[in-house]
């Protein structure tokens, strides 16, 4: 699940720009990551709490309910993991598009850049922008 998780969003960073439902899902499945993120941190909180009062064996019972707790906020998060995968793939993300070796073809479908100047483009702005500064563009010479 994870696997396909990462590759359904690799893609949609590269579609983040140019599709509004792409940018939704992936900020959802961002939030439901933040999310899973805070239960483990419960969780993690809650073993701590464990580990303190683990000489006082009337603590055990509402421990171990506690730590019950995290196991259906689990398996939540796990279902809304493969509900948003699916929304992903309903959307046109494929998870096989975004691994291995194809994923460079959708990398290097950019345009390459270049920090050359075409100084005929130069030009033209300076003769403009020397007009307009003169007050001799194409309206007041009329």
């Amino acid at each position: 699940m994870s696997a396909t998780i990462q590759a359904l969003s690799d893609e949609a960073e590269v579609k983040y720009f140019t599709s509004f439902p792409v940018k939704v899902w992936l900020d959802r499945l961002k939030q439901l990551l933040y999310d899973a993120d805070d239960i483990l941190d419960e969780f993690a909180t809650e073993l701590l709490r464990l580990k303190l009062k683990s000489e006082n064996q009337t603590h055990l019972r509402q421990t171990q309910q506690g730590i019950g707790r995290f196991g259906s906020k689990g398996r939540e998060v796990n279902e809304s993991l493969k509900s948003i995968a699916q929304e992903g793939i309903v959307l046109g993300l494929n998870p096989s598009i975004a691994s291995g070796p194809s994923r460079l073809k959708v990398f290097s479908q950019r345009p390459p850049t270049s920090s050359l100047v075409n100084s005929s483009k130069v030009l033209a702005e300076r003769k403009i922008s020397g007009r307009l500064l003169n007050g001799k563009n194409s309206k007041s010479s009329r």
